[in-house]
């Protein structure tokens, strides 16, 4: 259980520290201010993206038959985007507690202009292309972490309490 409770303090720590929550008082300014934002820097190009992206780890899948590999390229964004909603749903309740109304309607203001939907669209594939490569980040923190920790702490290995880094 404690190694539980530490990798999901560690995965929280990886993903992010909660941010300061804006203070204007304008709630629901703030979150039609943030739906728009959402819609203007991330729903335009979602699905192009999104293919892209899928396309790509299609491509790196290991053991897949040609059959398999073009099942999943077919079928892995229509199945996303119901789940993506959630998602989207976050993102918006977290910029309206972030942002002010003001900043929000700057946003907003900035990503409606040609030069915004340029940058959005490019900070969109960073985005994509870092987020190919949290999960191998991740997993080597994670792997890093639990074995320095266990090398100082007792952890069941194997369904055995020993930890043999400590010589028990």
């Amino acid at each position: 259980m404690r190694l539980f409770v530490i990798a999901i303090l560690a995965g929280a720590f990886v993903l992010g520290v909660p941010h300061a929550r804006a203070q204007d008082g304008d709630a629901g300014a703030r979150a039609a201010l943030a739906e728009r934002l959402i819609e203007v820097t991330a729903l335009e190009s979602f699905d192009k993206l999104m293919g892209d992206v899928i396309d790509r780890q299609g491509a790196k899948l290991e053991g897949l038959s040609d059959e398999q590999r073009a099942w999943y390229t077919a079928n892995a964004l229509s199945i996303f985007r119901p789940h993506m909603q959630s998602m989207i749903d976050t993102m918006q309740r977290q910029y309206a507690e972030v942002f002010t109304a003001n900043e929000l309607a700057a946003l907003v203001a900035f990503y409606e202009t040609p030069e915004g939907r340029i940058i959005s669209r490019k900070q969109s594939e960073v985005g994509a292309m870092l987020g190919e490569n949290m999960g191998a980040v991740t997993t080597a923190y994670l792997t890093d972490l639990m074995t320095k920790f266990c090398a100082v702490f007792d952890c069941p290995t194997s369904g055995t309490a020993a930890n043999p880094a400590k010589g028990d």
